[in-house]
């Protein structure tokens, strides 16, 4: 058994951050026995194959007091927990496992903290116009549109960019390497028009990445948590000591952004690859999903904003005003038909009183040249001569 092999493990099956949660807690449980990972390793072994449960016990007795040092340095109790770790996936990668009933309590607390800065979209904004490379523009608006974790964002691999002359948002799906979810993403048209500038610049055929570094691989995580700090200190964004500025923060700013525009959490974490309840997923279709993100983008935009803006309000201006237009159609329309019921109604008495009219002349033995005349409204002067009327030469 050696160490070295646990370690070599990690460096392929884990995380970054998991990898140097380890190393670090493995290290300072070193320096605190005393004596190297191989050593402890073979007296583990031999501890197990004792018949003596005290000592079967002994390095479940000696975490719990390599935890009470740490409480009594200062840490944090996240941290302690974090710390032990290292020892017990050590021991667990070698099958002398630990027994975790044993450990008390206390060595396994955890307490809820939250030391993630609060990211707010002015925040982006700020950022993103200081921002003097396409690369950081890129990071940023990936970041706010998408929230996934940040190893998801560094192995995205050029050529898995959708197709950008597409009408946006356009749809970008992802299975996150962590929870293995689907993320049902979205691009919005800035992030769009900022990746078709972004991309010609990456001329290297050997580094397939769309965040390359130096060699064939991604660049790292601390460069990107790097550059977020260094954009938040130029654009004066003051960040709390207790407080972390890192990738991550975007994920919560997502989320928290879906929940304030009205888009609800659920299609929140369907976007950015957060497991939901099968039954809930189903309810939120990929055109459904569309027009939430859409509305999202009313509230987390951060180019041209003022114009955006009044693009918006004059958008719903008009639609007031095409809506007023509808409803004065419906009205003239309902006028002009009640206007022609009412000119055929007085046309129909026009010809009934005409009727009458011809009627009582006839009776009256007028002529029909007469009775013409006066049914044209000429008039004529009669007199009645031979018993009817004629008219008066």
């Amino acid at each position: 058994m050696k160490a070295q092999q646990f370690l070599d493990y990690l460096e392929k099956a884990k995380s970054k951050n998991t990898l140097k949660e380890y190393r670090n807690g493995l290290k300072k449980f070193s320096e605190w026995y005393g004596k190297d990972l191989d050593t402890i390793l073979e007296e583990r072994r031999k501890d197990l194959e004792s018949k003596d449960p005290v000592r079967r016990r002994r390095f479940e007795h000696k975490l719990e007091e390599f935890h009470r040092s740490l409480m009594k340095k200062g840490y944090a109790v996240n941290s302690c927990r974090t710390m032990t770790l290292g020892l017990i996936q050590l021991f667990n990668y070698f099958d002398v496992d630990m027994k975790m009933r044993v450990i008390s309590s206390e060595a396994k607390r955890t307490v809820e903290t939250d030391r993630s800065y609060p990211l707010t979209i002015e925040n982006v904004r700020a950022m993103y116009a200081v921002a003097d490379s396409l690369r950081n523009k890129v990071i940023l608006l990936l970041g706010k549109d998408l929230g996934l974790r940040l190893a998801d964002v560094l192995s995205i691999k050029k050529d898995e960019v959708p197709d950008l002359d597409q009408e946006p948002p356009i749809p970008f799906q992802r299975m996150t390497s962590k929870e293995k979810v689907l993320a049902r993403g979205f691009l919005s048209s800035e992030t769009v028009n900022i990746l078709k500038a972004y991309l010609p610049t990456l001329r290297s055929k050997l580094n397939p990445y769309l965040f390359p570094s130096n060699g064939k691989g991604p660049i790292t995580d601390d460069t990107i948590n790097n550059t977020l700090r260094a954009l938040a200190e130029k654009a004066n964004i003051k960040v709390a000591k207790r407080q972390a500025l890192t990738f991550h923060c975007f994920r919560k700013l997502l989320l928290t952004y879906c929940i304030e525009a009205g888009v609800g959490l659920t299609a929140g974490k369907l976007m950015c690859g957060k497991a939901v309840p099968k039954s809930d997923g189903t309810y939120i279709r990929n055109t459904r999903l569309k027009k939430l993100f859409l509305q999202l983008q009313k509230m987390i935009r951060v180019t041209d904003v003022t114009a955006y803006t009044a693009g918006q309000d004059r958008i719903q201006q008009l639609e007031k005003t095409i809506e007023t237009l509808k409803q004065d159609v419906v009205s003239h329309k309902t006028a002009w038909e009640l206007g022609t019921k009412k000119l055929k109604a007085l046309e129909n008495e026009l010809k009934r009183l005409q009727g009458a009219l011809r009627f009582s002349l006839e009776c009256q033995g007028l002529t029909k040249e007469v009775v013409e005349d006066v049914m044209k409204g000429r008039n004529p002067v009669l007199e009645y001569v031979d018993e009817k009327y004629v008219v008066e030469e």
